[in-house]
């Protein structure tokens, strides 16, 4: 007795029989030249990967598996000159409590604070006359 396979996807013309296969997705029989290939995007090539599969079960490549496409860096500046300033920040921790701070302190932060230029000696001392020391 000979194997003839039924199924709605291989149909054997007995007078020129073709070869067989197995759809790796489905199972089902198939006729050879009716299994195709199944592709996949790897980088920007489409690379088979083993698979050989019934033309209705055949996937298409998915294009979010492609490398997107990005534009080229910019040309770099030769000999960049960036500002160069020196930024004193106060230190919470091991700093003074504001009713031990006087002239000398004040002054000690320097004349940029956070790359902000700082109040002159006369604005610092308004400043401390008219805080209200009774709030801190």
């Amino acid at each position: 007795m000979t194997y003839r396979p039924k199924g709605k996807y291989v149909a054997i013309n007995e007078n020129s029989p073709a070869a067989l296969g197995v759809c790796d997705y489905s199972g089902f029989t198939f006729k050879r030249e009716d299994l195709e290939k199944q592709m996949e995007w790897r980088g920007n090539a489409l690379v088979w990967t083993g698979y050989m599969v019934g033309r209705p079960f055949l996937d298409e490549p998915n294009e979010q598996l492609r490398p997107p496409i990005l534009p080229p860096d910019p040309i770099p500046v030769q000999n960049p000159r960036t500002l160069q300033q020196q930024v004193i920040t106060w230190n919470q921790g091991l700093g003074l409590p504001w009713n031990q701070i006087n002239m000398y302190t004040w002054d000690t932060w320097g004349g940029f604070f956070d790359g902000v230029q700082q109040l002159s000696n006369a604005e610092k001392l308004q400043e401390l006359q008219n805080y209200n020391w009774g709030s801190a």
